[in-house]
């Protein structure tokens, strides 16, 4: 089986298990409006990558090596991967369907809300690269560092802190046009990725 069919059939059992999940928290499907939950899919796409390539150049530039790599279609020294958006925009869907009542958020729930969405965010990407390796025969991602074997690190917390802020106040920001958000945040993407 060649690798492309390989990440298809990995972001199938990833969606589908957003979508269980969603099931069995919401005892239902929820009934979800499109352009939010493109905004939400865009919107964290767009900050996973960029933040992928900032927070490894920055940890690479002070402690002299990379804190992970990417092993499946690496880009950008193997910090991000054309395979990265998927992973990002699930998780943002996940994001979607989790937490579709930020809107009601005091700021206290929104800081609450970034320290949540960090650990959301290692414990997924733990089970994704976990599921990875059965799927792929190899994990999506490796950490250099071994406190969480390999799968993830807690390096990466501050990281997802400040990425669960920022999605909060981008979605905050951009959801009475969505639709304008939805085609800058694919496109910035789109050209971080595949135009370098």
């Amino acid at each position: 089986m060649n690798t492309s069919f390989r990440l298809f059939i990995f972001a199938v059992i990833a969606l589908a298990a957003v979508i269980l999940f969603n099931l069995l928290v919401n005892r239902g499907f929820k009934k979800f409006q499109l352009s939010k939950a493109l905004l939400w899919v865009s919107a964290v796409a767009m900050i996973g990558v960029l933040g992928e390539i900032f927070v490894d150049t920055i940890y690479n530039h002070f402690f002299h090596t990379p804190l992970w790599r990417y092993n499946f279609l690496p880009v950008h020294h193997a910090y991000t991967s054309e395979f990265a958006p998927v992973l990002w925009g699930t998780f943002g869907f996940f994001l979607y369907l989790t937490h579709h009542k930020y809107e009601r958020w005091s700021p206290r729930e929104l800081v609450n809300s970034s320290i949540i969405f960090g650990l959301e965010a290692l414990v997924i990407e733990a089970l994704a690269d976990l599921v990875s390796k059965v799927v792929l025969g190899n994990y999506i991602f490796y950490y250099y560092p071994n406190g969480l074997w390999h799968i993830s690190a807690f390096q990466n917390f501050p990281f997802y802190f400040l990425c669960g802020a920022l999605i909060t106040e981008t979605i905050h920001w951009f959801k009475n046009s969505p639709n304008y958000f939805i085609v800058m945040s694919s496109w910035v993407t789109i050209i971080t990725i595949y135009f370098r």
